[in-house]
């Protein structure tokens, strides 16, 4: 059993997930595609910034739960926690826009993996 989970107030967010599968032979890649909801995502604001102000290296943050959280694939069955591994070669759609991996960073407790912090620009 997972210990001290996210509370449901923080998870309000859903996003389609794009999970890397393979490369084609035309070097085209390939995804499954997978639903997220009770997620939360998070602003990241970056340092730089143009001369009208807009910030150019703001990134996205995006937690997943190991026990509140839902992984679903299209055809509805759910996903375990266990059993997703998010890499750098995944990307997402949220609010629609695409936003890709950049990092992933497992958080643990004395159970095993808590949650997954997700990196996304």
């Amino acid at each position: 059993m997972i210990s001290n989970m996210m509370s449901d107030r923080i998870l309000t967010h859903t996003a389609t997930y794009y999970k890397y599968k393979d490369t084609d032979r035309n070097g085209k890649k390939t995804f499954d595609v997978l639903y997220l909801s009770s997620v939360r995502f998070t602003l990241v604001l970056g340092k730089g910034s143009r001369t009208e102000g807009a910030s150019t290296n703001d990134t996205v943050k995006l937690y997943i739960d190991g026990v509140k959280s839902k992984i679903t694939k299209q055809d509805g069955t759910e996903v375990a926690f266990e059993n997703f591994a998010p890499s750098t070669n995944d990307k997402l759609f949220f609010h629609g826009r695409e936003l890709f991996v950049y990092e992933v960073s497992p958080a643990f407790d004395s159970a095993g993996i808590h949650h997954y912090e997700i990196g996304l620009k």
